[in-house]
């Protein structure tokens, strides 16, 4: 049965530290139990990790920021009546914060890629996708044109600034 979780845990690790964190696991580990139980404490804190590793901070606020812009101009093109309420402009920073969280945790899963243009870009599309996906369905309280075009409008924003702050693919130095 422990080989099942194996598989499982080495899943939900980031490909970069799977065979490190498996290899202490197994070592640690004398039954399911126990297995469970650190590899519920240790993944969270190995992918957060992972993200601290390979996110620049500066390409990370900056991406925020250049998002929540096109978010705000495609409300303002569309519906400029959405934000006239008080706090309404909280509205835009689920999607921005879901867009830029997500685009973190493609990096920490990337495989490393010579072509770096083809991973800022896919990571940014899949993620831009699975948001629009989610928060279509899930009632935010945005309506639907202003999400596709914040999102539309965030990628190439996204894919510039990530190409701009690359680091090749490799871990930021310490």
């Amino acid at each position: 049965m422990i080989p099942l979780l194996e598989r499982i845990v080495g899943f939900l690790l980031p490909p970069a530290r799977r065979e490190e964190v498996l290899g202490d696991l197994h070592e640690r580990c004398r039954n399911q139990r126990q297995y469970l139980r650190e590899a519920s404490s240790v993944v969270p804190c190995v992918v957060f990790s992972q993200v601290r590793r390979v996110t620049d901070l500066r390409s990370f606020l900056l991406q925020g920021l250049l998002s929540y812009g096109a978010f705000l101009c495609s409300a303002l093109w569309l519906n400029p009546v959405l934000l006239e309420g008080a706090g309404s402009q909280w509205l835009l920073c689920c999607p921005v914060a879901l867009l830029v969280a997500g685009t973190a945790l493609t990096d920490a899963y990337a495989a490393d890629s010579p072509n770096r243009v083809a991973r800022a870009g896919i990571g940014v599309a899949f993620t831009g996708m699975l948001v629009f996906l989610m928060l279509s369905v899930l009632p935010v309280g945005l309506p639907r044109r202003i999400l596709l075009t914040g999102v539309v409008a965030s990628m190439p924003l996204m894919i510039l600034v990530r190409l701009f702050y690359s680091n090749g693919g490799r871990e930021k130095s310490a």
